[in-house]
Parts: structure tokens; sequence; C-alpha cells
């Protein structure tokens, strides 16, 4: 609730002209406060009071996302998708969408550009784009959908690891990230988690759940190794089995394709090739070593490579050592290693991206992980004083790296 004061007293028409001083404090204030708590052991140990939530849901709707204007697009994607529009090569400035009804049409984001949000996302904005031509009136029911999203994602994680200071540590993300912004990568990381925590689901089953992970989110594709990992032994001799994990692997390069063929890629070519957003390494070679961007870009990318390769010799040789059976642990520890790397690698992080390492990081007590994706607020530095950016760039992603060495630690303590 007092973040969605701060937002009610920050916010403004132009989201340029918010001052987000008052935000990054709030958030080191708190990193203290539930620090301190903890070390107090004055945590509640009781579940999280549905009444207490719905409180501060309800308060919530009466704001408008701060430092953000991706709702606008959110919106208008899902009711042009829902009007039988094509929003892969018709960018919201485009005349032959004149005819869609919207009240924010004006302030959406790079209008130029067409989508980069595949189908399913299209869908999940369009139940709130379909409701009325007023964003307003969409952006409350997509708070409510998300806001349940995260009210079961809070109990899971109370069931599974009690009440964590990491669990109560990441209620203001949670809430500014999904409940209030309405980012769509909680919604995409939800069919993981339904992947993983049924554990008696047939595979056919959990490779639906992953492939509507990847058409919500093209990076959720990395789930297909776990999901193959998982019924190897039971399906390995089954043709089924390879055709499917084929198929989840193609799925959205064929996609891709069928898009490029009639025009429709260009948002995703100006995003993956353009856009730079509060890197961490990249932001090293960049604007510490003064690389031109695509040497910067070409570094980073191998790099990464390099990472997810040792990654996988690792993660294979501990599934091996545990009779080809894919435990809990390992599905988080390499979910975890494989997305905080590809952030802290990558150009672009947006503070919510941290959900797809955040939870498996809480899930596995990483301290130092977790941190790392509740300091991605410092993104928002650039809304205050560009000229600090690059130093709270760096302390945006510091915590990878001593994470990577509790993660090792708290991995050979488990063995």
């Amino acid at each position: 609730m007092i973040l969605t004061i701060i937002s009610l007293l920050v916010f403004k028409a132009d989201p340029a002209k918010e001052n987000s001083q008052y935000y990054l404090i709030f958030n080191l204030i708190y990193l203290v406060f539930v620090f301190g708590l903890w070390k107090l052991n004055k945590i509640n140990p009781k579940p999280l009071s549905i009444s207490v939530y719905l409180m501060g849901v309800v308060t919530i709707l009466f704001t408008q996302p701060i430092f953000e204007n991706d709702h606008y697009r959110y919106l208008w994607e899902g009711r042009a998708i829902l009007s039988s529009e094509n929003p892969y090569v018709h960018p919201p400035k485009s005349n032959t969408l004149d005819h869609i009804q919207y009240d924010a049409r004006d302030k959406i984001g790079f209008p130029e550009l067409t989508t980069v949000y595949p189908p399913v996302s299209l869908v999940w904005f369009g139940l709130g784009g379909v409701l009325s031509e007023f964003h307003r009136v969409g952006l409350v029911f997509l708070m409510v959908l998300n806001s349940v999203l995260v009210f079961f994602l809070l109990r899971k994680l109370e069931s599974l690891t009690g009440n964590s200071w990491l669990i109560f540590l990441i209620f203001p993300f949670l809430q500014k990230e999904f409940i209030q912004s309405i980012h769509v990568d909680l919604f995409a990381f939800s069919w993981v988690l339904l992947f993983l925590l049924n554990k008696k689901m047939s595979f056919i089953k959990s490779a639906g759940l992953i492939f509507m992970s990847i058409f919500s989110k093209v990076i959720g594709v990395f789930f297909v190794y776990p999901l193959a990992l998982k019924f190897f032994n039971s399906h390995k001799s089954k043709p089924l089995y390879w055709l499917t994990l084929i198929f989840l692997l193609l799925s959205f390069p064929l996609f891709y394709w069928a898009l490029s063929v009639h025009g429709g890629v260009g948002g995703f070519e100006a995003f993956s090739g353009k856009w730079v957003w509060n890197p961490g390494f990249y932001s090293i070679m960049w604007r510490g070593l003064g690389l031109f961007d695509h040497q910067a870009r070409q570094i980073s990318i191998s790099l990464f490579l390099v990472f997810v390769a040792i990654l996988g010799i690792w993660s294979l040789r501990k599934y091996y050592l545990k009779g080809f059976v894919l435990t809990n642990r390992l599905f988080w520890t390499t979910t975890y290693l494989f997305f905080a790397g590809l952030i802290f690698f990558s150009p672009v992080y947006n503070a919510w991206y941290a959900i797809w390492f955040i939870i498996p990081a809480i899930l596995l007590n990483l301290r130092f992980g977790v941190l790392y994706g509740f300091l991605s607020f410092t993104c928002y530095t650039s809304y205050w004083n560009g000229e600090i950016l690059p130093w709270t760039e760096f302390l945006g992603h510091f915590f990878f790296i001593p994470s990577l060495i509790e993660c090792w630690i708290s991995t050979e303590e488990k063995a």
C-alpha cells in the first residue's frame, strides 16, 4: 500500500517527467526494513492474509502504472487482434487500424513498430482490451487477473518454503511489475510453474504447458530442456516424445518465418538488434571499455553461449549422477543459472524479467540471487538522473557473481 501511495504522488501524464528517486529510496528502505525484521525474528509466520491482500489490490486499482507506457500497447494490441486485425503487420500508427476505437492510441510507445508479443500474450491482453475502448477499463481488469496470479504464486511459495523473509522482500516487485503494470512475464512463467508442480501430469499435457509458455514469452523455450529430462526415462523409446520435443523447439522459429514472409517481424528486429536498457556485462563492454555496439553484442552473446554450454554439461552430469531423475533442486538450479546468466549478458534487462530467476532463487534460498532480482528496480534511475545510470546498472547486476558462488556452495552441500 505504501508503494501505491508513492505511485499516486509521482505519476504524471508524461512518463518521461516522472521522478523515480522516491521509488528508489522506498525500495532501499524496504530492503533494510525486511532484513531487520528477519534478523530480529519478527517475520510473521502466518500465511498471507486474504483480507489484507485484497485491501492492497483494491488500492492499486485506483492508480496508474508508474514509469510505464507498455500497458497502452498491450490493450491496443489486444483490441486489434480481437478485431481480426494483425498487429504483426500493422503497427499502431497504421491507418488500416483507424476503425478501432481506443482512447490511448496516442500514448503508445514506438507506434511505428509492430508487436513483439507472441499470440497467447496478445489473447491475454485482449481479455482487457476487448472490454472497452477506454484503456482504464481493460487496465483494471488485467490488474485483477494478475493479482489473482500473484496471490496463488505467493501461497505456493509459502507452502514450498514457509514464510521466508525472501518472500516478503519481493512484495513491492510483484506489486509494481505485475499487478500495477500488468507485465506478461508472470503469466508466461505461470505455465512453467504448473508444469513443475503437477508431478503426475502426462508428457503431452506437460508439453502443452511449455508450448503455452513459449507462445506467451519466447524465452520459455528453455523449458523444453527440463521437459526432455523429466520424461527421458519413461519416454525415450517413443517416437512421439522426440517429435514433440522437435516441434516445441521449432514452433516459434517456424512462426517467425511465417511472419517474415508477410513482413511481420519489424518489431522483433528492432527490439533484438538495437534496444539497450539496463545492461550488465554488455554495459562493461560498451560504456566501460568503449567498444562499438555490435562488438559489445558479439562478445556478450559469445560469452553467454559459453556459459550455457558449461551449464548444460554440469546439469547433465548431475542428472546422470541422480540416476536420470530430474529432481526439483536440479530443475530450479538450472533454471536460476540460465535466466540469471541470460539477464547478466543481455543488452536488455527490464525489471519484470527478474520473475524468471527470482522465483527459483527463493525456492533454492539463494539470498544473493533474490537480491539480484530485487535490485532490478535500479533500472528506473533513468527517470531521475541519467548521469549515475551506469553505476546503478553495476549495482543492479552486482549480485549475479556472488549468487553463482552461493549456488555452487548450496548445490555441493545438498549433493
